[in-house]
């Protein structure tokens, strides 16, 4: 992230009075020196006030009294910024500001109203740093100090003013409050690059994921969770033993598992002569397939939409990749530009054919040119938006509770399907209901010991595996090491 000041900007209430300018230069260490009482302890309340924060520290008397604006100019990869504040008054804080942006901005004589609130600017300033919106609160457990870091979390970093230099006891500014210092202490491996978004998209896949693995560890363990597609199969069968005639009463829609079984174990002891096929049984069966059908079809529906938002998020993903990747790789080749207009100007010969080198040419120039497009590109590219990792994993979460849920419609639609045309040709004969009742009571026999499914075993083993390789790649102690050599490198320095 390139983030400097370039200027602040004083808007006097009296409008006899011009703009008062304090420039900075970019790229050096600015040092501002004066009298006693001249406003140099202002400046860093100032720049803190325009860039969002919640109180105004700004000293009162004469700067807030003849101030009607503040404002402060920043230089970034994509341009210049103003940031200006209303100053408060007698309130603590205001939400007015007013933010311009362009490649070079005119400051403005006046400013006549706001154009934009102090929450707008801060998710613009977190976009600029280019902040994850994933927060640390994994747990859902409504922690404060466990929310997304932002723009303003940093500035912890930014600022040294006189009481924190006086107090030895403070390091950071604004950490002398219980609330700060325990957000500060959140979001400092995030900021030692010790976690990276990348991560935090994997821990909340990992919740997401041993939530998954603990429902289906408990539907193979004590089947008093069970998944959409077994319960799909039951009221498939519960639905042809009605057909058939075996059941007379209607099936609630809210049915439990078990009482399911027991209606069917029932069926399995009833004799094959009260076998009563009627017309309303048979019209029973056929609205159920039409529902079915109708359920299937918006599920479908709901799926692709939801399939296609998740391939254009993985694509754009991908291809922000490629294309930052591209750019590396331009720069680096753009770069020996700038190495030969150094030889030109210290009067080297040529290190491609020897010659003398006597003047610029235009290939060289536009090498440069080139080389400069790149950069811009380049600072450019890396403002776009990355907050999109809870949005990519709330899709995926939704896929997959979706694709269950209209597996199971499906094998309940399958099953009524298959029946239908062999009800037409047999009419329900007694060949028929003896051969229910035998598949019948072997699938109670399956329900008995429906732990020992294959199909649901495969899923808690693919489960087990992706969450163990996750677990490995968010491990606590890989977390600690890079977080130790980040603290190394800091105190090498």
């Amino acid at each position: 992230m390139y983030f400097q000041i370039k200027e602040i900007v004083l808007w006097p209430k009296n409008r006899r009075f011009k703009p008062r300018h304090l420039p900075f230069e970019l790229g050096k260490v600015n040092v501002i020196t004066g009298g006693s009482r001249t406003g140099k302890s202002a400046v860093i309340p100032i720049i803190d006030y325009c860039l969002g924060s919640g109180k105004c520290r700004i000293p009162v008397n004469t700067i807030r009294d003849s101030c009607e604006w503040f404002g402060v100019v920043v230089q970034t990869d994509s341009g210049q910024k103003l940031f200006a504040r209303r100053e408060p008054g007698t309130q603590k804080a205001t939400g007015d500001m007013f933010l311009l942006e362009a490649p070079t901005i005119d400051i403005p004589e006046r400013i006549e109203s706001k154009n934009v609130t102090v929450e707008e600017v801060k998710r613009s300033l977190n976009e600029i740093a280019g902040l994850t919106a994933l927060d640390f609160d994994t747990e859902d457990t409504g922690s404060g100090f466990k929310a997304r870091p932002s723009f303003r979390d940093l500035g912890a970093f930014n600022y040294q003013p006189q009481n924190v230099v006086a107090n030895p006891d403070v390091l950071f500014f604004k950490t002398e409050t219980y609330q700060h210092r325990e957000k500060l202490r959140t979001i400092f491996p995030y900021v030692l690059n010790a976690i990276t978004p990348e991560q935090m998209a994997k821990r909340y896949e990992l919740i997401s994921l041993r939530k998954e693995l603990r429902r289906k560890e408990n539907e193979l363990a004590t089947v008093s969770q069970v998944s959409e597609r077994w319960m799909g199969e039951i009221r498939a069968r519960a639905s042809e033993a009605k057909e058939l005639g075996f059941i007379q009463q209607s099936i609630r829609p809210e049915v439990t598992r078990e009482e399911l079984v027991d209606l069917l174990t029932q069926v399995v002891h009833s004799s094959t002569d009260k076998v009563r096929v009627t017309e309303q049984t048979i019209s029973e069966a056929i609205e159920e397939l039409v529902g079915l059908q109708n359920e299937e079809s918006t599920a479908s529906m709901e799926l692709s939409h939801l399939r296609k938002r998740f391939s254009e998020m993985s694509s754009l993903r991908e291809t922000s990749i490629q294309y930052k990747d591209a750019l590396a790789v331009q720069r680096d080749r753009l770069g020996v530009s700038g190495w030969i207009r150094n030889l030109h100007k210290e009067k080297h010969d040529c290190p491609l054919c020897g010659n003398p080198i006597t003047e610029s040419t235009n290939n060289l120039d536009a090498l440069e040119h080139a080389l400069s497009e790149i950069e811009e590109e380049a600072g450019r590219f890396d403002t776009v938006p990355a907050a999109f990792d809870r949005e990519f994993e709330r899709i995926k979460s939704e896929i997959r509770t979706l694709s269950e849920k209209l597996r199971g419609i499906q094998i309940r639609r399958e099953a009524l399907e298959q029946r239908s045309d062999e009800a037409k040709q047999t009419q329900y004969d007694s060949l028929r209901a003896s051969r229910f009742i035998g598949n019948l009571e072997q699938s109670l026999h399956t329900y008995a010991r429906i732990g020992t499914d294959s199909e649901l075993d495969n899923e808690v083993r693919k489960l087990r595996e992706r969450v163990n390789a996750l677990e490995r790649e968010i491990s606590e102690e890989e977390v600690e090491n890079k977080r130790k050599r980040a603290l190394n490198a800091v105190r090498s320095n």
